[in-house]
Formats: C-alpha cells, structure tokens, sequence
C-alpha cells in the first residue's frame, strides 16, 4: 500500500494522541499539520496545561509530523463558517494531491463533503489501523471506546465504527 498523507486539524490529532493512536498513525502515515492548527495545539497555554501539546511540539522537533503553510488562500465562501483551524487544512488538503483530511468537526465534515475533500473521522482511524496490522483489534477497540468518550460523537459514529472493527476483524479470521 503506498503511504497516504493525512493532514489533521487540531482536535483529530489531540484526540488521536488522548486515544494512544498517534504513534500508529505516524507510522502507518505521512501526517501533515497546516501552520495554524500546530499554534492551536501547542500555544503557551496548552503547553502549561495538556501534556498532549508537550507531545505534539516534539512530533513536530523530532519530525515525525510535517508543519506545513498553505500557500494559497482560498477565498471559498462554504469555510466562511469554520475555525482557522479547520479552514487551513481543508485548504492544504486541496493542495496536496492525494492527501486525506483528517477531522472530526462536523462542519469542516460537511465542507469537506461539499468541496469533495477526501476525508476520513478518528474513529475510522482507528479501524483502518487495525485492518494495516499497525495495532491490535483489543487496542483498535479500547481506542473507539476512549473516543466516544473524549470526543463529541453521536453514537451512530462509534457504533458504525465499532462494527467496522468486527467485521475487519472477521475477515482476518477467514
């Protein structure tokens, strides 16, 4: 399978690294951040109160995450409506050929829709983690619970996600 390049907004790659899943992501993938997401995850206050920002600036020193600038902004009126965050990696996303986004915010979900961004949830994550061998099905498992705790999920979501994982994991057995 050729490496994929993942560019996550802030809240997916904090969440991933709450859920134990950033190490295996990092593996599996090449994971991009635009510029304004890593400032949101690694500004003074997140570095004095979550030790997920500590991490995260030493993905980014130890160069396991690429920080990258978008190079040109959009004027898109459909992400008028979503956070800095969000917009700049939909926007390098787009500018990245066969790039997937990775979120977890519902409206950057509907724009990515919209636009026809690749895009793929935590949760899924989770799932596809276990399906290229990089974590087991107990720790694929575990991570979607965590998820649907730490994350604001619908429970269709963590349901469809968990059934995902089983039937992976049935057709592995096969």
């Amino acid at each position: 399978m050729a490496l994929k390049m993942i560019v996550c907004d802030a809240s997916s790659l904090i969440l991933l690294s709450k859920a134990g899943l950033a190490s295996p992501l990092t593996d599996a993938f090449k994971v991009v951040v635009p510029e304004h997401v890593y400032r949101e995850c690694v500004s003074d206050y997140s570095l004095r109160h979550f030790p997920d920002a500590l991490a995260i600036q030493q993905w980014a020193q130890d160069k396991v995450i690429e920080i990258k600038k978008v190079q040109s902004v959009k004027k898109i009126d459909y992400l008028h409506k979503l956070g800095p965050g969000e917009k700049e990696a939909i926007e390098l996303c787009m500018e990245l050929p066969g790039s997937i986004l990775l979120t977890d915010d519902g409206d950057a979900v509907r724009a990515a829709r919209y636009l026809r961004v690749p895009f793929i949830i935590s949760p899924v994550v989770a799932v596809d983690l276990f399906k290229l061998g990089k974590i087991s099905f107990e720790r694929a498992k575990q991570a979607i619970e965590k998820l649907s705790i730490i994350g604001r999920y619908v429970p269709n979501i963590i349901a469809d996600a968990l059934i995902m994982l089983q039937a992976a994991a049935e057709r592995e057995r096969k």
